[in-house]
């Protein structure tokens, strides 16, 4: 088949999106089929246009700070002139969905969309954001979700009953569980001498974050979790691997630290190429993903497979994907955070290592049956 695949980002980007629409279109070019992307020309300065992995990517360049919605836009005359040619338009929620919606009426394409996660009432509990924004992102979830696609693939059970709360769409809905790529992330790595190079005593605790310090990822909750750490386990470091972007959040979350006089405690660096990431979880005594809302959870799912103690937080995915092989805690509690970690600490034992489930085979072979169902059926003029 001729596929268009209209996302936010892709790589080398990273994040868990990411990395799903990077494994599974490496794949379908692997299997046969003709692929082009549609993404934002990101910070990594890649090539506006090449072939990555036998598909041909097209980088659209937008304004950094509201790259994703310029987008939605920006993207639509690529879109368009590329969507005539193809069998199937492949999009993901939020923002390339519309200009991915409207290629499918004008061209009566079928079109699929991945659903990441789904917020609803989450959206409240979320720090640092005003109202406004709240009502303007809740209206625009509903607005996206209730266009009549041919078929919704949320990455989890959990997205999936979120994705029929909003649109009553449970026969056009699929799970589709993302790709983990387990060449890479495999038990077997050497941790790295962590504590040297920070110049910490071999018996220091060490805790670890990694991940981007967006809004649902609960990074402030942590922050605020580290100082009752300090209090009860003074031989202890929260080192954190914190992506630059969203540089308005990073910056926060960086405030949030000095002003709460962590600095001696909390160690941030730069985030770590992919080859480097395995030995720095391997160098933690636990890694911690403090999420308040996850459509599936790679950071958790990626540091349970390489034989990590992961402590996480119930009520979205996680808790479905890691089900018996992590620490749960409720999320945006800071205490019950801190005081998992502290148990870690004192000997709590480690979950056993998640096994092999989310191949990108088995994620592959569940697209290209949906893709042969949607393509045989009539495409729906609603």
């Amino acid at each position: 088949m001729r596929i268009l695949y209209v996302v936010e980002y892709f790589p080398p980007h990273i994040g868990g999106a990411e990395t799903l629409f990077g494994n599974a279109v490496a794949e379908l070019v692997r299997r046969g089929h003709e692929v082009t992307v549609i993404t934002i020309d990101t910070a990594e300065r890649a090539p506006r246009r090449q072939v990555w992995h036998g598909a041909d990517v097209i980088r659209i360049p937008v304004p950094h700070r509201i790259d994703r919605y310029v987008f939605m836009f920006r993207a639509l005359p690529a879109v368009l002139r590329h969507a005539r040619k193809v069998d199937l338009i492949h999009t993901s929620i939020f923002t390339p969905a519309i200009p991915s919606w409207i290629a499918s009426r004008v061209f009566r394409k079928p079109a699929v969309i991945t659903v990441h996660d789904l917020f609803l009432e989450t959206w409240d509990h979320f720090p640092g954001t005003n109202r406004m924004s709240i009502a303007g992102h809740r209206l625009f979830e509903k607005l996206v979700m209730r266009l009549p696609f041919a078929q919704y693939l949320p990455d989890s059970r959990y997205t999936a009953e979120r994705s029929i709360r909003l649109n009553d769409r449970s026969a056009d809905t699929s799970v589709v569980y993302p790709p983990l790529d387990y060449t890479f992330w495999r038990p077997g790595y050497s941790p790295r001498p962590l504590r040297q190079q920070l110049q910490l005593s071999a018996a220091t605790f060490v805790y670890l974050y990694y991940g981007r310090p967006g809004i649902t990822k609960g990074v402030e909750y942590l922050v605020e979790a580290a100082e009752i750490v300090r209090r009860e386990v003074p031989n202890s470091r929260l080192v954190m691997l914190l992506s630059k972007e969203p540089v308005v959040r990073r910056r926060r979350v960086l405030k949030q630290i000095e002003g709460a006089k962590l600095q001696d405690h909390i160690i941030v660096l730069p985030s770590q190429p992919g080859a480097e990431l395995p030995s720095y979880l391997f160098a933690a005594d636990c890694v911690v993903v403090p999420s308040i809302s996850e459509g599936f959870g790679y950071s958790a799912v990626e540091a349970a497979t390489i034989g990590c103690h992961v402590v996480a937080t119930t009520g979205h995915a996680v808790e479905e994907v890691l089900a018996g092989h992590a620490t749960f805690v409720p999320p945006s509690d800071p205490t019950a955070l801190a005081d998992a970690i502290v148990r870690v600490a004192n000997g709590l034992p480690k979950p056993p290592t998640v096994p092999m489930r989310f191949t990108t085979e088995a994620h592959v072979d569940a697209l290209e049956e949906i893709y042969q169902r949607v393509v045989r059926a009539p495409v729906d003029a609603k």
